[in-house]
């Protein structure tokens, strides 16, 4: 955790730091500061074609599996396991967030951003479900790409 602050302000990126209690599901963010901020990360994986996808929506929305699917241009989608997010991402459960991304030094995994959250604040955690840290969604997206993380608005249109 230590290290993600460390970077935000290395970078120049202004946050908020909120410690609280362990939070496991959605709704108990609602005490946090700020909800409407709070994101919801999936950590995916292709089931047959060896691909990974972190995938971070606002804390009400849903994942509409086709729509992501046509998104990354994948195969059928599950949810990783937990010893994938452990291998991959560094990261357990309750505790997955983009940036876990910064730990996948092969860049196996593709991170789609919903557009919810273009132009606002996001609430995610530093690598520990003990904290969140609240900061521009725009500058957290570049700051991941920046660190060569492979960074995508869900609405973009796929490269080829």
């Amino acid at each position: 955790m230590e290290e993600i602050l460390s970077l935000l302000t290395q970078c120049a990126i202004p946050y908020e730091f909120v410690e609280h209690p362990a939070l496991y599901h959605m709704e108990e963010g609602l005490t946090l500061p700020h909800p409407e901020a709070v994101a919801k990360n999936l950590f995916l994986k292709e089931r047959k074609g060896g691909r990974y996808f972190l995938v971070t929506l606002p804390r009400n929305g849903g994942a509409e599996w086709n729509a992501l699917r046509r998104f990354f241009q994948s195969g059928p989608l599950t949810m990783a396991s937990p010893e994938e997010l452990k291998e991959i991402l560094g990261l357990g459960l309750g505790s997955v967030t983009p940036f876990g991304l910064l730990k996948d030094a092969e860049r196996r995994v593709e991170w789609g951003l919903s557009p919810f959250f273009r132009g606002k604040l996001i609430g995610v955690h530093p690598n520990r479900n003990t904290a969140t840290v609240y900061l521009a969604a725009q500058d957290l997206f570049r700051l991941l790409k920046q660190q060569g993380c492979r960074c995508r608005w869900l609405e973009e249109e796929p490269s080829r």
